[in-house]
């Protein structure tokens, strides 16, 4: 999948949705933006099989539940990303081995980065910026719970 904006987002649904399976995905050069009540921005969601090698460069996704959602998802990787103005710029769950670079949250209502019980995943050059805007005592930049061996490497969160 290359270029192109989709325009408003559908509220309860995704701008771009993959599902159960797909391996050796490109997506590019995309922007999903949507309305407070949109899903998600972008979602990979691997309910009964593992999503893997999906690769997500110069990406953003705006105005949605989560900009960008990752459920069961391995050996991927995000570029130049931009999430922002979301509830949750970037969220993963059981999901490993992802690899996330040169990518910022800015102005996410609770998170920027968000990992759930995912382990081995590692983030490069990242930036959470302004995260937290409707509780100033429960905002995060980056937050990761039950999960392991996460590495975060010149990262910054304010």
């Amino acid at each position: 999948i290359k270029g192109g904006t989709i325009g408003t987002v559908a509220p309860g649904s995704n701008g771009i949705r993959v599902q159960d399976g797909v391996r050796n995905l490109i997506i590019s050069d995309v922007a999903a933006h949507g309305n407070s009540a949109a899903l998600a921005g972008i979602s990979l969601i691997g309910t009964t099989t593992a999503i893997s090698d999906v690769h997500l460069h110069s990406v953003s996704a705006q105005h949605a539940t989560f900009g960008i959602y990752m459920h069961n998802v391995r050996n991927s990787t995000i570029q130049y990303a931009d999430f922002s103005y979301n509830t949750t710029g970037f969220s993963c769950t059981n999901s490993a081995a992802l690899s996330i670079n040169d990518s910022a949250a800015s102005y996410n209502a609770l998170a920027g980065f968000s990992l759930v019980t995912s382990s081995t995943n590692t983030f490069n050059n990242c930036k959470a910026v302004s995260n937290g805007s409707e509780s100033l005592t429960n905002g995060y930049g980056f937050v990761s719970y039950e999960g392991s061996s996460n590495i975060f490497s010149n990262c910054y969160a304010d």
